[in-house]
């Protein structure tokens, strides 16, 4: 079907939807910097539950492939919990910005059906805290609007709400105490330096449940922020992480303040009390900090020491959890990793690896079980899909981000940088084998590279429109064009001549040029669209198909200057880091 440019091209609406949605069959990486972004489950040992974005995900330690993906938020998680005997699921979330008024939903998820059953609304801005009654029957979730909710979990309704002068940065139930009609709820929370020893009782005269706090008596006032806490399983002690690196210890029971530890600098970030522990009457603690160590304590009331077990890991702690048996804790990095270590000794293993900053790039290789990834954290990582580890890590000169790669002959990575300069390193041991360094006047945004008998070339695009080709074996250029008037988004070299390479960018233009003649032999522009960018098909005419900022694909024949199909209009802008060249079978309808 043929369509002019200057017409307006229509197709199937965002309702239509296709015929065969894809499957979401993995999610690889992924870093959330909120403190206890990971819990273990309480049950079965080898799964946790972890928010990632807007999702929240079930995995398993021991199969990479065993991941479910819960979506019912709109913005990233920001807290999590999981029920005491895992049935329940409890996720909050940053305040919508899709939505008028900021809310900030709780959702309440089944474990076995992975179904939401309940969203909470009343909160804004942020959720903070979200815990789980010992016995299941209450959720308390805390906010960055001072807001304190408490919802029956089995009703999904209010039962109590409280606004403070300031946010509740932490909130735990301790116990619950059989009553004589309705058992009341032992809890402690925090608002800045100030912890408080609270009941959660019903009311009979009121005819409702009522939070009542007693300040705990502490003589040192200095300003405190609490990360995390911890409650000892006989309920009488708390252990509280604070942002200047100590562990404060409080007597709940009896409202009093024990004693500060300073133990790491960065921040105490989380706090996890191994409850297993019964050879004596002391308390283990293991203690995160914002400096990446993990240390073990013994002790109780105010007399607590380090038993020498310590490791440290590449970035900030942001959540610690035991496994069901105890046998493991499960640590969370800022760097996106995840690691078990061994309870005993502390002896760190990698689960997961991510990057942490925006994504730049991807790319597979001639083999569809490894993927390269670019991000503006400054690394291009190799993911083996097989069981979804990062086989290599590649680094660049610090301050400087990859924004582009594309895989060369003989398993090389080659890169473009924003520093300008064009990099290949062997993808099975990230060792650098050449450089071209100042390879363009601004950052390198594109690359493409053809390795074969007649011809040997890397081909680089530029921020400010230029392209040039360079030798695959002496690194010189051999050829500059600079047709484009704004940055390239995209370079492929053509399927099926390879002395063909295809070009698109921001200008709303997309070319071919011819290295043997060493011009440009085609030109296809569009009045608006910047192109973000390109692939080709595998079957047919060998189209070259284009994505645009107004969410538009477009196919092009090299016989017609006007695009010839028109395949998909989306309601949402289209940038796709890369468009693997699949071969297509959808038959649009315009």
């Amino acid at each position: 079907v043929e369509a002019p440019v200057e017409a307006p091209l229509e197709g199937p609406g965002p309702e239509a939807g296709p015929a065969d949605a894809l499957e979401l069959e993995h999610i690889v990486g992924g870093a959330n910097n909120s403190l206890g972004a990971l819990v273990a489950h309480p049950i079965d040992n080898d799964a946790y539950v972890q928010a990632m974005n807007s999702l929240v995900l079930i995995g398993s330690l021991s199969d990479p492939h065993a991941q479910v993906c819960l979506r019912g938020h709109d913005m990233p998680v920001t807290a999590l919990a999981i029920s005491p005997t895992g049935a329940l699921i409890a996720s909050g979330q940053e305040g919508s910005i899709h939505h008028k008024g900021f809310h900030a939903p709780v959702v309440i998820w089944d474990y076995e059906t992975r179904s939401p059953l309940f969203t909470l609304l009343g909160h804004t801005r942020r959720v903070a805290n979200v815990r789980f009654s010992p016995d299941e029957r209450f959720l308390c979730a805390t906010g960055e609007d001072s807001l304190l909710y408490v919802w029956d979990v089995g009703t999904g309704e209010v039962v109590f709400a409280k606004r403070f002068n300031s946010p509740v940065s932490i909130f735990r139930w301790t116990a619950v105490v059989d009553g004589p009609r309705r058992p009341h709820y032992m809890a402690s929370y925090c608002v800045k330096q100030e912890v408080f020893a609270a009941t959660f009782a019903f009311d009979p005269v009121r005819r409702q449940w009522n939070l009542d706090g007693q300040l705990v008596a502490c003589p040192n006032k200095a300003e405190r922020t609490y990360h995390d806490a911890a409650v000892t399983m006989d309920a009488r002690y708390m252990l509280a992480g604070s942002a200047l690196g100590e562990m404060a210890v409080f007597r709940i029971d009896t409202r009093v303040f024990c004693a500060t530890l300073p133990l790491c600098t960065g921040g105490l970030t989380a706090i996890a009390i191994d409850e297993s522990d019964h050879l004596d009457e002391n308390a283990v603690a293991f203690c995160g900090a914002g400096d990446g160590t993990v240390r073990r304590l013994r002790g109780r009331d105010m007399q607590w020491a380090d038993d020498g077990a310590l490791v440290t890991l590449p970035a900030a702690i942001t959540s610690l959890s035991f496994t069901a048996q105890r046998n493991r804790l499960l640590a969370t990095t800022a760097a996106g990793e995840l690691y078990a270590l061994d309870a005993l000794d502390l002896a760190p293993t990698l689960i997961n690896a991510a990057h942490t900053g925006e994504l730049t790039a991807v790319a597979f290789g001639e083999a569809s079980d490894r993927v390269a990834t670019a991000s503006m954290d400054g690394t291009v990582r190799v993911w083996d899909l097989s069981d979804y580890r990062c086989v290599t890590t590649i680094r660049g000169p610090k301050g400087v981000a990859p924004r582009c790669l594309a895989w060369g002959s003989n398993g090389l990575l080659i890169t473009g940088w924003n520093d300008r300069a064009v990099r290949a390193h062997r993808a099975s041991d990230a060792e650098q084998v050449w450089e071209i360094p100042n390879a363009h006047r601004s950052e390198v945004t594109a690359v493409c590279a053809h390795s074969g008998p007649t011809m040997d070339y890397v081909a680089s695009g530029a921020a400010d429109g230029g392209i040039r080709i360079w030798s695959g074996t002496g690194r010189e250029m051999l050829v500059q064009f600079s047709e484009h008037t704004k940055g390239i988004t995209r370079l492929m070299v053509d399927n099926t001549h390879p002395h063909l390479v295809h070009s698109c960018a921001a200008d709303c233009a997309t070319m071919t040029y011819d290295l043997r003649k060493k011009r440009r032999t085609l030109c296809r522009m569009v009045r608006s669209g910047a192109f973000t960018a390109m692939c080709q098909r595998l079957d047919s005419e060998q189209e070259v198909l284009t994505f645009d900022v107004n969410g538009r694909v477009l196919f092009w024949d090299c016989d017609f200057p006007d695009p010839v199909t028109l395949a998909l209009t989306l309601s949402i802008t289209l940038t796709p880091t890369l468009i693997l060249p699949l071969t297509l079978t959808l038959t649009p309808t315009l």
